[in-house]
């Protein structure tokens, strides 16, 4: 049967590359043609838009690696240009190289030193690189950075302590080999140590989550099969202490897929799961009913995008009700908004972003209390920051000016406070760039 896994990946590829050729170019013209693309006072302030999504509608209606320890000061960051965005300021992007092809990241700390982590799945390298963080509160910096042999064509990847004894293991999605590594994590403070447990076999993997899908209180593993149109999840089936997994409960799909993501819709406690599914422009919820020790998905309900949706998330909304589910699609610079209503979601608002949207995640950048929404876009290899500025309970979300100006193809994103001040910094991987961008949260 056909993978179309990379034909996604090509296309950003060849968009990012026409992209920047077409930037570089245009850097011999005039200033105001060098300010219209971004050349020119990049970390500027501009005018701000305000998208209102109505809410109450619920109620109504249905390259080369790092040699060195590289760190980056705090002051230091805040004496250079910073992007003014109303109360969330960022830090010039600060650049740490990888190997070709970084793909999936998460953070963590793996070697119990209180300090978050980095690791990154390397498509080219059939290996994760964990960059060891070793600054301090303030003063983020990385190591020389390790590499954990996982399988051919790493692309998702995950982390979480799977075995209850205080230490985060990980999970990659091989997707050139078909199979799932599971890590054990016998690292001490100061020095990372892992070792490969198990290999789960599943048709190309693409991404995978981690979660108590059964609320028995050990996590379980949800990962998207490609090629064999399905979702699987691996109920952890071993007590506190010992790694396994049961046979895995499929999911079947209509058509490809690629990414997924978890979360609460229904506020019945349980995490429900969220597919996009491009060919056939819809977005697969299963909602869970699973009880303690047994794994039972309902659904699929779809929400048609009139799109091609690639990613999805989801933001609180702005009444406190059920939250807002976001989908991200391919050739559309913009994310559209779901709402819950009576018969299922709702299409509410669409809100401009950078060309193709390729990760989004949600979380409070200023520390205000409401949550803000971060979208990483592959085609214009930028990050759209849409600050959380509701006072009622209709949501009001604020892109800020300018976007964050990436590496090429950013297709990775997470939100972590790397430095320990209480601020989620933005750090994205770069699948053309071979690299990540790291922008520093200095809104304190």
């Amino acid at each position: 049967m056909e993978d179309k896994s990379w034909t996604r990946v090509e296309k950003l590829t060849a968009v990012g590359i026409v992209l920047a050729a077409l930037a570089a170019m245009l850097t011999f013209f005039s200033p105001e043609i060098r300010e219209l693309v971004g050349l020119e006072n990049l970390y500027g302030s501009r005018p701000q838009s305000q998208y209102l999504l109505p809410t109450r509608l619920s109620n109504r209606t249905p390259n080369g690696s790092v040699d060195e320890v590289t760190s980056f000061p705090r002051n230091d960051l805040a004496a250079g240009p910073t992007i003014p965005a109303a109360s969330i300021m960022f830090s010039r992007r600060i650049d740490i190289p990888t190997d070709a092809q970084p793909l999936g990241i998460t953070a963590s700390d793996f070697d119990g030193d209180g300090l978050l982590d980095l690791a990154v799945a390397i498509y080219s390298g059939s290996h994760v690189t964990i960059f060891r963080n070793t600054g301090s509160t303030g003063v983020p910096g990385f190591g020389v950075p390790k590499r954990l042999t996982v399988g051919v064509g790493p692309e998702g990847i995950a982390s979480a302590d799977l075995d209850a004894d205080g230490r985060v293991d990980l999970v990659s999605a091989n997707t050139g080999e078909s199979t799932v590594s599971v890590l054990r994590n016998l690292s001490t403070p100061g020095s990372m140590a892992f070792q490969l447990t198990s290999r789960l076999n599943l048709p190309t993997p693409h991404r995978v989550a981690i979660a108590d899908i059964d609320r028995d209180g050990m996590p379980d593993l949800v990962v998207t099969s490609n090629s064999a149109k399905t979702t699987a999840i691996f109920r952890h089936a071993s007590p506190s202490g010992r790694l396994a997994f049961e046979a895995p409960i499929f999911l079947a799909a209509p058509d490809y897929l690629n990414f997924l993501a978890l979360a609460d819709l229904d506020g019945d406690g349980d995490v429900d799961l969220l597919v996009p599914l491009t060919d056939s422009h819809r977005l697969a919820v299963y909602y869970n009913v699973s009880a303690p020790g047994m794994i039972r998905m309902r659904g699929p309900d779809y929400l048609y995008s009139g799109a091609l949706p690639d990613v999805a998330g989801t933001l609180p909304s702005g009444d406190g009700s059920a939250p807002v589910v976001v989908v991200g699609s391919r050739g559309v610079a913009g994310v559209s908004l779901y709402l819950r209503a009576p018969s299922g979601f709702v299409a509410g608002a669409s809100i401009p972003t950078g060309n193709n949207p390729s990760a989004l995640l949600s979380g409070d950048l200023d520390r205000d209390g409401r949550i803000d929404l971060v979208v990483a876009n592959a085609g214009s290899a930028t990050v759209t920051v849409l600050r959380n500025v509701t006072t009622g309970d209709e949501l009001v979300l604020s892109p800020q000016q300018p976007a964050l100006r990436t590496g090429a193809v950013p297709l990775g994103i997470i939100l972590q406070d790397l430095d320990e001040d209480g601020f989620l910094d933005i750090i994205t991987t770069n699948h053309e760039g071979a690299g990540l961008s790291i922008f520093m949260n200095l809104s304190g």
